[in-house]
C-alpha cells in the first residue's frame, strides 16, 4: 500500500460521504450499505463507516463500482470529483487535472497526454494505441445514438402527422437504421463484440 494508493481511497471516501450526506432525505450509511447489498456485492456498515473515518485505507474496483452505482454516480465521479481544474495525483507523483485523469481513464487522451506539455512526447506505439481506444469508444456511442434513434422513430405513432411530415420521420428513421448498420459493420472490422439482435 502506498501513499498513492491511500491517497484514492481517501479521495473516493471523501466523495461517497459527500454524496450520501447531499441526499435528500439524507442517505445514512446503513441504507448505503443495503444499497450495496442490493446490488449483490454487500459492503457493510463498518467497512463504509471505515472508509469515511479512513481507517479502510484501501478500496478495490468492485467497491468503487458498487459504490458508484448505489449513488447513481459514475466511477470517474467518485475517483475524480472536483471537475475540472481541481489537481488530482493520477499516479504516483504526477498530479494533473482532474478533467484530464477523467479523459484518461474513459480512453480519450493517451496516458502521456497528462504530463506537462514538453516534458515526454507520445509514444508513437501508445498514440496509436490511444487513438484505436478512442475510435472504439466513438464508434459504439454513434452506434448507441443511432440505434436509440431508430427505436425512439420506429415506436412513434404518425397518426395526426401530414404526409410531408410522415415522410420526414421515415427518411430520419431509414438514416439512423443506415448509420446504425454503417456502425455495426465498423465495430465487428475491430474485433468488437456487439449483440445486434
Amino acid at each position: 500500500m502506498t501513499k498513492w494508493s491511500e491517497g484514492i481511497a481517501a479521495r473516493v471516501a471523501g466523495e461517497v460521504k459527500r454524496l450520501r450526506e447531499e441526499q435528500q432525505p439524507r442517505l445514512s450509511v446503513a441504507k448505503l450499505a443495503d444499497r450495496t447489498t442490493e446490488l449483490g456485492h454487500p459492503m457493510s456498515r463498518a467497512v463504509i463507516s471505515d472508509l469515511e473515518l479512513g481507517r479502510k485505507r484501501t478500496l478495490d474496483v468492485a467497491e468503487l463500482l458498487v459504490l458508484a452505482r448505489a449513488l447513481n454516480v459514475s466511477p470517474a465521479a467518485l475517483l475524480y470529483p472536483e471537475l475540472p481544474d481541481r489537481p488530482v495525483e493520477v499516479w504516483p507523483d504526477v498530479s494533473v487535472r482532474s478533467i484530464l485523469a477523467v479523459q484518461w481513464l474513459s480512453g480519450e487522451s493517451p496516458p502521456a497526454r497528462l504530463l506537462e506539455e514538453g516534458e515526454q512526447p507520445v509514444p508513437t506505439a501508445e498514440y496509436e494505441a490511444s487513438q484505436a481506444g478512442r475510435e472504439r469508444i466513438t464508434i459504439a456511442r454513434q452506434y448507441e445514438k443511432n440505434r436509440g434513434m431508430a427505436e425512439q422513430l420506429a415506436a412513434e405513432s404518425l397518426d395526426g402527422f401530414d404526409e410531408d411530415q410522415k415522410r420526414i420521420a421515415r427518411d430520419a428513421a431509414l438514416r439512423f437504421r443506415r448509420e446504425t448498420r454503417k456502425s455495426l459493420h465498423r465495430m465487428r472490422e475491430l474485433g468488437m463484440w456487439v449483440d445486434d439482435e
